[in-house]
């Protein structure tokens, strides 16, 4: 999709303003703004933005990005998981809890996963 409007007002700057291309199922760093031209390609672009750390999902193992080869790990298409807590209430008073106490908390909020996967 090329957009040019967002809510039925001329899309903003901030917002990719004049065109943005959004790709239906990849991940929203994919959709890109400021569009001024579309080239078609068989590989992914060149440049930090697509091939650099800033679109790579990383194994939990990597503790050390320097330990890797970049270029060897796979660029994030789709999200995985993307979730945020709304809402936390305090079971019980903790004005008197000490470092190591354990607190029960009622915490609530929403999580989404791309390409479809349920959250269990």
């Amino acid at each position: 999709l090329i957009c040019y409007e967002m809510n039925g007002e001329p899309l903003p700057r901030e917002h990719g303003s004049p065109l943005r291309m959004i790709v239906p199922g990849y991940v929203a760093v994919r959709n890109v703004k400021w569009l001024n031209k579309i080239e078609l390609a068989k590989t992914e672009a060149e440049g930090p933005w697509q091939r650099g750390l800033n679109y790579k999902t990383l194994p939990p193992s990597v503790t050390d990005a320097k330990e890797i080869k970049i270029e060897d790990m796979p660029s994030m298409i789709e999200g995985s998981v993307f979730s945020g807590i709304t809402k936390i209430k305090r079971s019980v008073a903790t004005e008197s809890a000490k470092p190591g106490d354990k607190i029960l908390m009622k915490v609530s909020g929403w999580a989404w996963a791309g390409g479809g996967r349920n959250i269990v």
